[in-house]
């Protein structure tokens, strides 16, 4: 069996305290392997062999001015490349965008999310498997809508989605 060696890049994230935002993430890897391989199929991160690769570079914009707040956030990369090529032109790019009304313990938003159903995503950082072992087929990377959320205590927050839309998936 042929050995594999992954190198994981580091993940940056900043941002401001101020009204305006701004926040990215940058997901890059390495993957070296024998020669004549080039690919490594089903693998959602990091698929391209001998060749440094982005996967994920996401920028997070945000606005908040007293209860409102909100989030857009595009993306390019691997990732996007090969999960986001079936979506409408405006859709490929775009990691996440919501706007947001909060009030009390109480959040309620409108638009297009990052999908809370499965482990699988695009940052590294946050990602408990590199394949798709974990979530079963059909399960969004995305979903666009109405979310709902509530702060049971700092650690808890209980969330309800009414969904419009969810990623296409490759055929």
């Amino acid at each position: 069996m042929k050995q594999r060696f992954f190198l994981l890049f580091s993940l940056f994230h900043f941002a401001s305290t101020a009204q305006w935002s701004l926040g990215g993430t940058l997901d890059q890897y390495v993957a070296i392997a024998p020669k004549g391989q080039e690919e490594v199929p089903y693998l959602v991160s990091n698929a391209r062999l001998n060749s440094p690769d982005i996967n994920l570079l996401e920028l997070e914009l945000g606005y908040q001015y007293k209860n409102w707040k909100v989030q857009f956030s595009p993306a390019i990369g691997s990732y996007m490349n090969r999960n986001y090529t079936t979506e409408k032109p405006w859709r490929r790019y775009l990691y996440e965008g919501y706007l947001t009304y909060t009030f009390r313990k109480n959040e309620i938003s409108l638009g297009t999310f990052s999908s809370p159903y499965t482990q699988e995503t695009p940052r590294g950082v946050d990602q408990l498997s590199y394949s798709r072992s974990l979530a079963p087929e059909y399960v969004p990377y995305y979903i666009s809508g109405f979310r709902y959320k509530y702060t049971l205590s700092k650690q808890w927050q209980a969330q309800l989605f009414l969904m419009n839309g969810w990623q296409h998936l490759l055929a």
